[in-house]
């Protein structure tokens, strides 16, 4: 499922979870734990693809806290590894939706989006107008 804001998203509410979304400008991905917009990681697609290829393999386990889980996407062509933090529940919901191959293709988002801003078209267009 997609937000209006262009996060793909695996569950059918539009709450809190982990969303993903291509950034046509940079050709990078873009996630976050939906309820915390303000912290948005971005890697390249290479590392986003790993990423979801380790998880559908049984191959990547996240660092848990009993409820917290926090997620680290290794991006080797950055030299870094940024992390997300969610709940065992959303982490489960992504989980199923990486095995389903909702976060495969995911479709490009027109905007450049800064990493940490939480703005939609709906934002930008309501900004010009107002």
């Amino acid at each position: 499922m997609m937000t209006p804001d262009g996060w793909t998203i695996a569950s059918s509410s539009q709450g809190n979870c982990v969303g993903a979304r291509r950034v046509v400008r940079s050709r990078e991905i873009q996630v976050c734990e939906t309820d915390n917009p303000g912290h948005i990681i971005q890697v390249t697609e290479h590392a986003w693809d790993s990423f979801l290829m380790a998880i559908k393999a049984d191959a990547y386990e996240p660092e848990r806290d009993g409820n917290a889980v926090v997620f680290t996407v290794d991006d080797p062509i950055r030299r870094r590894s940024p992390s997300v933090e969610t709940t065992d529940t959303n982490w489960n919901l992504f989980v199923a939706g990486v095995k389903a191959g909702k976060f495969d293709k995911l479709p490009p988002v027109p905007l450049g989006l800064a990493v940490g801003q939480w703005e939609t078209g709906e934002y930008l267009s309501s900004a010009k107008t107002g």
